[in-house]
């Protein structure tokens, strides 16, 4: 007799019948062993199958210690409620997730043993595991091809600029900035070779207005190419505001938000960034005059490969925001289909309680 099959399922259920007990149990999906003290009482098609794929062929008179001992290599008494193995019979491998529960049932204790097979749930995650592998491949090119392609265009900038330039100081100013964008690129080739080799990074102190000047400097070349300009003023006056910061990172940050800001801005059009220290905080806007952001695309910004430019990746503006959350900042997006977009970056001042 099959050891599904025993009469006494050992279970007593006040309104439900065995048969029908039995049938219910039969139905679920993952497999169930009910044990007392002496033998196995109850075991379902489920269980049976996995049981199979295990190659273990237990008798009726299987006790609980038998099952633990054939199937998991343990002793008699298991403290653990759950166990997970794995058992290779063949070509494949089958692995079980097992949980146990023990139910007082009057005048003895029964032991309850659900079995899952997971080995398909495995082999789907494997999958997606190798999928997401690929899809970070292409996400670290895209990125690559992003942070790479903003110094390039300051570059091609700035080399327009000195093809005009008449007077030679100009020309030593603008390549001065041309070669600190060469060094921009050249650091992340170097950070891209140390991904093997991962390293803490340094936090030092800065000044966030000289960070700002170079980048409005930086980045007027390509407001006068856009015919634009970029203006900064802060409403403090403060002649200096330290920050801890990663002063390359923070740079691309706000790089990559007034680079959008510019590339959105009308003819003639004016971007402005402002600072402003509220309490413990450093708030740094950054406003545009273009057409702002449609409203079904709100919810959108910020997101991988989403940009309303025609040749946008998406990923500035998401690896602005990762920046200011490694410098405990916060980067907020403010739009207007009639006033443009604005764009605020906090961070905590060096020295305060943020």
């Amino acid at each position: 007799m099959p050891l599904r099959d025993r009469r006494n399922l050992g279970v007593a259920t006040p309104g439900i019948g065995r048969h029908t007990l039995r049938a219910l149990l039969n139905r679920l999906p993952a497999g169930v062993v009910i044990f007392n003290s002496d033998a196995c009482l109850f075991c379902n098609e489920e269980a049976t199958d996995i049981f199979r794929r295990l190659g273990f062929f237990p008798a009726r008179s299987t006790t609980l210690a038998d099952i633990l001992q054939d199937l998991f290599d343990v002793q008699e008494d298991i403290d653990a409620s759950h166990l997970y193995f794995k058992r290779v019979v063949g070509p494949a491998s089958t692995h079980v997730d097992v949980e146990f529960s023990v139910i007082d049932a009057g005048d003895e204790d029964l032991v309850f043993l659900i079995l899952h097979d997971v080995s398909e749930l495995l082999e789907h995650r494997e999958t997606v595991v190798q999928l997401e592998g690929l899809q970070m491949v292409g996400e670290l090119a895209a990125g690559i091809a992003h942070e790479i392609r903003n110094p390039l265009a300051s570059i091609r900038g700035f080399t327009q600029l000195i093809r005009d330039a008449r007077d030679v100081s100009s020309v030593q100013t603008h390549t001065g900035v041309m070669l600190e964008e060469l060094d921009r690129m050249n650091d992340l080739v170097e950070e891209l070779l140390q991904l093997a080799r991962p390293r803490s990074q340094q936090f030092e102190e800065a000044d966030l207005v000289g960070i700002l000047d170079s980048v409005v400097f930086l980045l007027n070349s390509q407001a006068i190419l856009n015919n634009c300009s970029v203006v900064f003023s802060h409403r403090n006056e403060m002649p200096r505001v330290p920050i801890m910061c990663q002063s390359n990172k923070l740079k691309q940050a706000f790089i990559n938000v007034i680079k959008n800001a510019v590339e959105a801005s009308p003819n003639g059009g004016v971007v402005r960034v402002t600072m402003e220290c509220v309490d413990d905080w450093v708030v740094v806007s950054i406003e545009d005059e273009g057409p702002g952001i449609p409203e079904e695309y709100r919810t959108l910004t910020g997101r991988k490969f989403f940009s309303t430019k025609e040749h946008g990746t998406g990923l500035g503006l998401m690896i602005s925001h990762n920046i200011v959350q490694q410098h405990r900042g916060t980067l907020t997006i403010h739009t207007d289909m009639q006033r443009g977009a604005l764009v605020q970056i906090s961070l905590p001042i060096y020295g305060s309680s943020a």
